[in-house]
C-alpha cells in the first residue's frame, strides 16, 4: 500500500513536454518521429511539422527567432509562445490534456530551455542530440543544401555573438539527457528508448560507468565556492572506479583545497576575484602606456581600456588564485600516489588549454565533458597531442572531420552522453527523487516486480498543479 503522498505523485493523467535540442543537420525529424512512436506506446502524441525548403527554412526561422527576441528585448519570448500554444490547446472545462506528451521543436537558446523548466518544472524534459560533422553535412545536403551554405547554418547555429542569436551550443548542455545520433539508427532509439523508460518508472535501470563517473564530477563541482563558476572532474579507471576528484578553487597549504571553517581563506571570504582585478589593471596600464607613448589626452584612457576589454586579454585565467578542478583531480591522485596513465577524466566543462596540457602530461587516455569552454585554445595549441571525437567541441565549430586525425595515440575529449547530473536522482534513486518511490520487488517472497511499458505506466514525476 502506498500512503497518500504516493497516490499524489502517481498521477495517471499527468502531462509531459519535451524539448528537443540539436545543431542544424542533426536528423531532428527522425529522433522526434521516434520520441513520438515511443510515448504512443505508453500512449501519448506530438505534432507534426510543416516541411519548407531546408536552407530557406532555417535561416528564415533563425533570423526571425533573432528578431523575434531582439524587439520583445527577451532572450525566452520563443518559449513564452509555445506556453501559450500549449495552454490554448487546454480547454478551460479542461485544463489538463490526460496522458498527453508536448514536444518542442526546437530549443535554441538557453534562456528557452530555463523558461519551460520554470513553467513546467520536473515535468518538462530537455533531450539533447549531438551529431558528427560528416552527418550533419550529408543531412543538409540531402535536404537540397550545397556545402558551403550547410557549413554556413552549421556555423550560425552553434552559436552567435549577439545575446538575442541562436545559442544551441548553450542550450544543448543544459540537457537532461544526450544522445548521440549513431550511424546505425536503431542504436540511437535505443538510447531514447532508455532514457523514455526511465521516465516511466522502470525498475530495473542503472546508470552507465559514464553517468556514474559524471555525476560524481558534477557532485564534486557543488564544494566550489569560486565567484565565477562551479566545475567538478574525477579521475576514473577501468576496473577500479573514482581514484580522484576536484573542483576549482583555492589551494590550501599541506595540499587540497580550503574548506568552510576558521581559516577559510578563498576568494569569497577575502571579497574579491584577484584575476579580475589583475586583467583590470593590465588594460589600465596599457591604455596609459598608450596614450603616452602617442601622445594622446589623457580622456582617451577610458575608451581605449574598453578595446582592450574587448579584446582576449579578459580571457586569461593565469592570476585566479584557484586550481581548476582537472587539475585538483589530477593532484589528488598525486599525493595519494595512484597512477593516471590511461585513465578517463571526466569534466563538467570543456578543459582549458593549462589544463589540457598537464592532462596530456600525467598520460590519462580520455576526457569527457558537458559544457563547452570557448576561451580554451587546447585543441589549437595542443592538436599534436589531443583530438576529438567526430561529436565533439571540434565538431560543433564546423571543423572538417577528413582534417582531424583520430591516431590512437593522442588524448580523446569526448562530449558527455547519458542522463545528465540534473536528473540522476529523479530517474535514478529509488527513493530520494522528486518522484514516486520505487519498489522492486513484491512481498512476501522477494520475487522481481512487474514493470512493462503500456498504457498503464505512469510517468515518475508528475506536473505540479501550477504548471496547469
Amino acid at each position: 500500500m502506498f500512503d497518500e503522498t504516493d497516490k499524489l505523485l502517481r498521477d495517471p493523467g499527468t502531462e509531459l513536454v519535451f524539448g528537443l535540442v540539436a545543431p542544424v543537420g542533426a536528423d531532428l525529424e527522425r529522433l522526434e518521429a521516434d520520441l513520438v512512436a515511443l510515448l504512443r506506446k505508453v500512449p501519448g502524441h506530438g505534432v507534426e511539422l510543416k516541411e519548407t525548403p531546408e536552407f530557406d527554412r532555417i535561416n528564415s526561422f533563425m533570423d526571425a527567432g533573432n528578431a523575434l527576441r531582439e524587439r520583445s528585448r527577451s532572450e525566452e519570448v520563443l518559449a513564452a509562445w509555445a506556453l501559450v500554444q500549449i495552454r490554448n490547446m487546454r480547454q478551460a472545462s479542461q485544463p489538463v490534456l490526460p496522458r498527453t506528451a508536448h514536444i518542442l521543436r526546437s530549443i535554441k537558446h538557453p534562456a528557452e530551455a530555463r523558461a519551460l523548466r520554470a513553467v513546467y518544472g520536473s515535468g518538462f524534459y530537455l533531450i539533447g542530440l549531438s551529431a558528427s560533422t560528416a552527418q550533419k553535412l550529408k543531412y543538409l545536403k540531402q535536404k537540397g543544401l550545397a556545402a558551403a551554405e550547410a557549413r554556413k547554418l552549421i556555423d550560425r547555429d552553434a552559436g552567435e555573438e549577439n545575446d538575442f542569436g541562436q545559442k544551441t551550443r548553450d542550450a544543448f548542455e543544459l540537457a537532461d539527457v544526450f544522445i548521440r545520433q549513431e550511424p546505425e539508427h536503431r542504436n540511437t532509439t535505443a538510447q531514447l528508448e532508455r532514457f523514455l523508460r526511465l521516465v516511466f518508472g522502470a525498475i530495473d535501470e542503472t546508470p552507465t560507468p559514464d553517468e556514474h563517473a559524471m555525476f560524481l564530477a558534477y557532485a564534486s563541482s557543488l564544494r566550489s565556492a569560486d565567484l565565477s563558476r562551479q566545475v567538478g572532474a574525477v579521475v576514473w579507471k577501468d576496473h577500479v572506479g573514482v581514484v580522484g576528484t576536484g573542483c576549482n578553487d583555492v589551494p590550501t597549504a599541506g595540499g587540497g583545497l580550503y574548506w568552510p571553517g576558521r581559516t577559510d581563506q578563498r576568494d569569497h571570504a577575502l571579497g574579491h576575484d584577484a584575476n579580475e582585478r589583475h586583467k583590470r589593471a593590465i588594460a589600465d596600464e596599457i591604455a596609459r602606456r598608450i596614450v603616452n607613448a602617442l601622445k594622446l589626452k589623457p580622456e582617451q584612457i577610458p575608451q581605449i581600456i574598453k578595446a582592450c576589454e574587448e579584446t582576449r586579454l579578459l580571457d586569461i585565467t593565469e592570476f585566479g588564485r584557484a586550481v581548476h578542478a582537472e587539475m585538483d583531480a589530477v593532484l589528488s591522485c598525486g599525493r595519494a600516489a595512484v597512477d593516471t596513465i590511461g585513465a578517463t577524466l571526466f569534466s563538467t566543462t570543456f578543459p582549458c588549454h593549462n589544463c589540457a596540457k598537464h592532462i596530456v602530461a600525467a598520460g590519462l587516455k580520455r576526457v569527457v565533458y558537458i559544457e563547452p569552454y570557448e576561451k580554451s585554445q587546447a585543441l589549437d595549441l595542443h592538436d599534436d597531442a589531443i583530438t576529438v571525437s567526430a561529436h565533439g567541441d571540434g565538431a560543433a565549430r564546423g571543423e572538417r572531420e577528413e582534417e582531424r586525425d583520430h591516431s590512437p595515440e593522442k588524448v580523446v575529449f569526448e562530449p558527455f552522453m547519458g542522463i545528465g547530473p540534473r536528473r540522476f536522482f529523479d530517474l535514478f534513486s529509488m527513493r530520494l527523487g522528486n518522484g514516486y518511490p520505487l519498489k522492486r520487488k513484491q512481498k512476501p517472497g522477494g520475487t522481481k516486480a512487474k514493470w512493462k511499458v503500456s498504457g498503464e505506466a505512469i510517468a515518475r514525476i508528475p506536473m505540479l498543479p501550477t504548471s496547469y
